[in-house]
């Protein structure tokens, strides 16, 4: 029974958080429909492809030019060996064992390592000019060499969720005894709605997470009881509150506050009082915990790296997240799936956590000709 209704209780919160993905799919078939039904397209779709083949062409020498190879970006290495979730390896022999491949990388690079995780993908990340690929490429043991695309912040209006609370009354529960890691720019344990109620039965205490952690050498540590575990996998240290200047639509000051929207759709849990007065709210799942997994920097009110993402994600899994909740978006992201990002995903996937992403909700494939990704 108590496994029927954690289930439902996921099932819910995920159909609840996909309500605020589904705009740019419905604006994508809105497009299509925009032409009578008879209405002839030879024309027009003649010229696409004409228009598309000069772009191509012009793409195709921009390519190998010398400014765009000798460009410094960003990528992830994904090596041949399987990830410790493959294999029953702990994650640090599986990173240990990256050390000689790791090293004649930066050799070809001159740079400096990013990341590194073994967990659910085995690989690495670090920033390499687009002309050292092929000579990387080579090395034995290397899988894939993927450029790491950058996410942003997805707001989106949740007045339609306001009825969440009544669907929680009707069934009776209330998110007790689930985790919700929420990846995103950073959660405030101090605010007065971040709260359990109390007789709340935490799916994390503070000595889960310390024996954790130390199994586990995370980064991160012990918040609050509504908050057991943060980290800022983007600035790599313990300071999991949204400092970075914004300025965009829905920001706080000058602050976007974004981490604490979703926060607060999801769990948040005010006082009876404070609903009374107008001085609080209430999420979908208000007696439910969240991990504060920052990945956006408090230096700049730029994007989230991919890798730093999948750190944020191999960790949510080691925690014991039932939902990874990213209301993130990219233009285009990975133009396949055959790289470590994906493939960590899918494994969070197969380890029984529930991913809600947002992820390419720009409306716009890898070969920007406004298609929806």
């Amino acid at each position: 029974m108590k496994r029927w209704m954690k289930k439902t209780v996921s099932i819910i919160l995920v159909l609840f958080l996909a309500v605020t993905l589904l705009a740019p799919p419905m604006l994508a078939q809105a497009r299509q429909s925009a032409f009578p039904a008879d209405f002839d397209t030879t024309m027009l779709r003649k010229q696409w492809r004409e228009h598309r083949a000069e772009q191509l062409k012009d793409v195709s020498g921009s390519l190998n030019s010398t400014p765009y190879m000798d460009k410094a970006v960003r990528i992830m290495i994904e090596l041949k060996a399987p990830a410790a979730v493959d294999t029953g390896r702990s994650e640090k022999s599986v990173i240990a064992s990256q050390q000689s491949i790791r090293e004649q990388v930066l050799k070809i690079t001159g740079t400096e390592l990013l990341n590194s995780y073994g967990y659910l993908a085995n690989g690495f990340s670090l920033t390499a000019k687009r002309s050292d690929f092929q000579e990387i490429r080579a090395i034995p043991g290397v899988k894939n060499v993927a450029e790491v695309p950058m996410f942003y912040m997805d707001m989106k209006n949740a007045a339609q969720m306001t009825h969440a609370v009544q669907v929680w009354e009707d069934l009776g529960i209330k998110g007790e005894g689930m985790l919700v890691s929420i990846i995103d720019n950073g959660i405030d344990p101090s605010h007065k709605d971040m709260r359990l109620s109390d007789g709340t039965t935490a799916k994390l205490t503070s000595s889960d997470v310390t024996a954790l952690i130390s199994a586990n050498s995370l980064q991160g540590k012990f918040f609050t009881e509504k908050i057991p575990y943060g980290y800022n996998y983007a600035d790599k240290n313990q300071n999991i509150v949204d400092e970075a200047l914004s300025g965009q639509p829905g920001s706080i000051g000058d602050v976007s506050m974004h981490g604490m929207h979703v926060a607060g759709i999801t769990a948040a849990n005010a006082t009876d009082q404070d609903l009374a007065d107008s001085d609080g709210i209430r999420g979908m799942e208000p007696e439910a915990q969240l991990l504060a997994m920052k990945v956006f920097s408090n230096d700049q009110s730029g994007g989230a790296w991919a890798d730093d993402i999948l750190m944020a994600i191999q960790d949510s899994v080691k925690l014991g997240a039932d939902i990874i909740n990213m209301s993130l978006g990219s233009p285009s992201g990975f133009s396949d799936a055959d790289n470590a990002f994906s493939r960590g995903v899918a494994q969070a996937t197969d380890a029984g956590t529930l991913l809600v992403m947002s992820a390419g909700n720009e409306g716009l494939a890898y070969d920007s000709s406004g298609s929806t990704s």
